[in-house]
């Protein structure tokens, strides 16, 4: 226990530390500027994809921490509805504009931010 009465073990297994953080960073950007280097013509379609995949990368933590714990209390039910039906309309726009980096990484999101809902709707 720490001063305050806080697990300090639990909080450290839900944190990625500062080393990771930073070489996931530097491998990131290596990764752009190598995609950015070697192919030219589908640049921005690939910057698309990038920003994609951090955006749809950010729900993983939340999803394996809600599914671990199975609670729910403090997400708000409202949020992630409003949420929810943005990423499919997003979805359905990038279908229907036929732009591959939306599609991916919204259909990935809906499915994602889909599993804490319903953990939400089951847990409250």
């Amino acid at each position: 226990m720490g001063v305050i009465g806080v697990n300090q073990e639990r909080i450290r297994d839900n944190r990625i530390g500062p080393t990771h953080a930073l070489i996931l960073l530097f491998c990131s950007f290596i990764l752009f500027f190598f995609i950015l280097y070697y192919m030219d013509s589908n640049y921005i379609a690939i910057i698309g994809l990038m920003a994609g995949t951090c955006t749809t990368i950010s729900f993983f933590p939340q999803v394996v921490k809600t599914i671990r714990s199975k609670e729910t209390k403090d997400l708000s039910l409202s949020m992630y509805m409003v949420l929810t039906t943005g990423i499919f309309l997003w979805m359905v726009y990038g279908i229907l504009i036929n732009d591959l980096p939306i599609i991916v990484a919204n259909a990935i999101s809906f499915a994602l931010a889909s599993v804490v809902l319903i953990l939400k709707l089951k847990y409250g």
